[in-house]
């Protein structure tokens, strides 16, 4: 015959979970545990990854951005390897500035607003930045936004010339 020793148990669930249980010989003894994560908090980012993906935007795009974490082992908050398409959804859910954004911000222009500004045709432009005349920062995996020279790239390239 099998005899319990249990007399009673007592769940109570508040900012965490008591457990109370009473012996039959009537000691008791009480267990506190913390409170099982909820699916939304189990899949937040970390206030970490989030800070880094914004301080690598300034950089990166959203691919280089990915397979760098990826390189460096950080995984997702549902332990997978990071994917370009989960960096936007974090950008975008933190409201992070997108790239393009912030290339702007610093002065950065279209290849046509460059032609324009150098007057010169944008074939021009693609032939300086292919020499290193001027700068071009990607901010996605297929466009670029170019730095305004500060000298006239038509002196540098007729300097190189001679």
């Amino acid at each position: 015959m099998l005899r319990l020793l249990v007399e009673d148990v007592t769940l109570r669930r508040e900012e965490e979970i008591t457990v109370q249980v009473r012996f039959k010989g009537g000691a008791t003894k009480v267990l506190t545990i913390p409170c099982p994560k909820n699916a939304a908090e189990l899949r937040k980012t970390s206030p970490e990854l989030v800070a880094e993906i914004d301080r690598l935007l300034d950089h990166h795009t959203e691919s280089e951005i990915a397979e760098l974490l990826r390189k460096r082992g950080v995984l997702s908050p549902t332990d997978l390897p990071l994917r370009t398409d989960l960096v936007t959804s974090i950008r975008r859910r933190y409201g992070l500035k997108q790239r393009y954004h912030r290339l702007r911000e610093a002065g950065c222009v279209a290849l046509v607003e460059l032609a324009a500004k150098l007057r010169v045709g944008p074939e021009k432009i693609k032939r300086w930045h292919a020499n290193g005349l001027v700068k071009a920062h990607r901010f996605d995996d297929r466009c670029c936004l170019f730095e305004v020279p500060t000298v006239h790239p038509a002196s540098l390239e007729e300097s190189s010339e001679t």
